[in-house]
């Protein structure tokens, strides 16, 4: 996917709102007014003068039945009241659950809006699924608004902190430290982690909590012209970096008076390699290095030597991207999304992507770099937006997205690589992502990912090490920047409380 979108604005809907009826239940005087006594008995004075005490005992026996039709009364003033009541309550609970557009009946649960900060998803990528959810929760309103890369970490805080931000936004996967206080967990636990990569649970579970869940995932590939490839005579592309060394030698272009024509792979500086902190951090993990504790001198040395002793690349050649695309560098290191960059300048390359070198002997070891979405501690609608999250993030939505991204634009023939095991296979055969894929079970990662625009643990730790490789690649001894970089290292990861590999 391009990280380089303009933002848009996906605009909120809202639910009509109608006013409570209201039913009237008859009091007790109109209830007892619907029936009328029996009239006393009749007696008329001939009766009266020729009876005794005991006949006229007798005689009033019928007065004493005036009390049945009164007990009826009563029995059907209560079956009048209970029914009254029952009819209330029930017209009451179906009002509660109907809409009417007319206003007549009202939704009486609350609407709740959850803003949503997107990065690189165009709203027009994002609609569908927002609107399919809105459908099936009629009292939610998702306000989906895509953010601008510039000063995006440092401006999501700020608005976090001020109390406008939004409830739910996007992250980067090294990002934790720099912005945990500002992060609420999945509380009610709708997030279940088992169906995603290692790296994915190592960045998004802290202390038994769920933070984030991605909606895609990435590693640095290979990238390869498949008929440089074949004109060097290189049947497959490299898997050590003994062969990628052999392979670029073998593919650079090059005379005495004109320099450097095709590079063989885009390694060794930092002004022209689009990503060559992504390399550098692989390099230090497959070494099996803790950064925050060492840098070794020969990782440093390793990575130089292709613009220096082995004259495979030089500062002088278009950034690596644009020399692939443009057949001046045969092989180069970038993420999957690279790849829409590729096609748009140049429609009718033929590349393919492999998983990156391994050293010799070693456990493989490959480069993870993604985004996840997490959500506010300020927001006070927190269980609604995980409860969303759970449903953009499941593998239904998932495949909906990637569908809807891979034809965002002509040059995009793919979306973002499923971050879920379950649906890797679907996924394996791309002569592309395939590679991201395959990469995914051994993936590791750091506080050397490019372009995450944080303003902090990335973008401070990558410029020591820039100073450090330019400082070689002009002459220095790669013992004498060492000091340097590792105590500006230690301090950038103090500054955010990091104090080991984590």
């Amino acid at each position: 996917f391009s990280q380089d979108q303009n933002p848009t604005s996906f605009p909120p809907s809202f639910v009509n709102q109608g006013q409570n009826q209201e039913t009237s239940i008859p009091n007790q005087t109109e209830a007892s007014q619907q029936f009328n006594s029996p009239p006393p008995p009749v007696f008329t004075q001939s009766d009266a003068s020729n009876q005794t005490s005991d006949s006229m005992v007798a005689q009033l026996k019928p007065k004493h039945s005036s009390k049945v039709p009164l007990i009826g009364i009563v029995v059907l003033f209560l079956i009048l009241i209970v029914g009254a009541l029952a009819y209330f309550l029930l017209n009451k609970g179906s009002q509660a659950n109907t809409t009417n557009n007319s206003g007549n009946n009202t939704v009486t649960k609350p609407q709740t809006t959850l803003t949503y900060w997107g990065l690189w998803e165009p709203s027009t990528v994002m609609q569908d699924i927002i609107q399919q959810y809105q459908n099936q929760n009629p009292n939610v309103v998702i306000s989906y608004i895509q953010q601008t890369k510039t000063d995006y970490r440092t401006r999501l805080q700020s608005a976090i902190e001020g109390g406008t931000g939004p409830d739910i936004f996007r992250y980067h996967n090294t990002w934790f430290p720099m912005i945990k206080s500002d992060m609420q967990p999945d509380s009610e636990k709708v997030i279940n982690m088992d169906d995603y990569y290692p790296i994915i649970k190592e960045n998004a579970v802290i202390g038994g909590e769920t933070f984030g869940v991605p909606l895609g995932f990435d590693t640095l590939m290979l990238y390869y012209n498949t008929q440089k490839l074949q004109s060097a005579g290189i049947s497959q592309p490299p898997t050590t970096w003994e062969g990628l060394i052999d392979s670029a030698e073998k593919l650079t272009v090059a005379d005495p008076k004109s320099g450097i024509q095709i590079g063989g792979i885009a390694l060794g500086t930092t002004n022209n390699v689009d990503n060559w902190s992504d390399i550098i951090g692989l390099l230090l993990m497959q070494n099996g290095s803790d950064p925050a504790k060492e840098i070794p001198t020969e990782i440093l040395d390793f990575y130089t030597q292709f613009a220096s002793s082995k004259n495979v690349w030089d500062a002088t050649l278009p950034s690596s991207t644009y020399a692939f695309a443009t057949e001046k560098a045969a092989m180069i290191f970038a993420p999957s999304w690279r790849a829409h960059e590729i096609r748009a300048i140049n429609p009718n390359l033929q590349f393919k992507t492999a998983p990156v070198p391994q050293l010799s002997g070693s456990d493989t070891v490959n480069w993870a770099t993604y985004w996840l979405e997490g959500v506010s501690r300020q927001s006070k609608n927190a269980d609604e937006a995980w409860k969303f999250l759970a449903y953009l993030s499941s593998s239904e939505n998932l495949i909906k997205l990637y569908a809807a991204e891979s034809q965002s634009s002509a040059e995009r023939k793919f979306g973002e690589p499923y971050p879920r095991l379950s649906l890797s296979s679907t996924l394996q055969s791309d002569p592309v992502v395939g590679s991201v894929i395959s990469q995914g079970q051994s993936a590791q990662s750091w506080y050397l990912c490019s372009r995450t625009f944080d303003d902090g643990l990335n973008d401070g730790i990558i410029k020591y090490f820039e100073d450090a490789i330019n400082a070689i690649n002009k002459g220095a001894a790669s013992n004498t920047v060492i000091p340097t970089l590792t105590s500006g290292i230690n301090q950038k990861l103090s500054l955010f409380g990091v104090t080991s590999q984590n």
